[in-house]
Order: C-alpha cells, then sequence, then structure tokens
C-alpha cells in the first residue's frame, strides 16, 4: 500500500487528494477528480476489478481489455 501511495496515487493526483487512513491492505482517500472510473482505467492493472456488477457502466470495457 505504500508503494501504490506515493508511486502512484500521490505522482498522478498530487494535491487533488486527501489521505484519510492506510493498512497494509487498504487505502481511504478523496481524489478530486472528473471521473475516477476513467483514471482506474488508465491503469487498470494496479487494480482490482472483479466485483464490478454486470450493470455497472465499464464492465463491458473490462472485458474487452
Amino acid at each position: 500500500m505504500y508503494d501504490f501511495w506515493y508511486n502512484h496515487i500521490k505522482c498522478k493526483y498530487r494535491d487533488r487528494i486527501k489521505l484519510y487512513y492506510i493498512n497494509t491492505d487498504s487505502l481511504i482517500i478523496e481524489i478530486e477528480t472528473k471521473d475516477i472510473y476513467t483514471n482506474m482505467i488508465e491503469d487498470m492493472n494496479l487494480y482490482d476489478f472483479n466485483n464490478f456488477s454486470k450493470e455497472h457502466p465499464l464492465f463491458e470495457k473490462l472485458l474487452a481489455d
């Protein structure tokens, strides 16, 4: 989580983020962005999308990639 926070989140969002809580396997953060899902798709290899439902707008995009 430390690596993800400092080498991805802080680099990508810089001053548009707030960290509220961190432990070995969780982050609670606030990110100011127009579309967080578009941002996450840009870095799909860093996120776990396994729990997205078939109704989620990105479901087809995730299957295509």
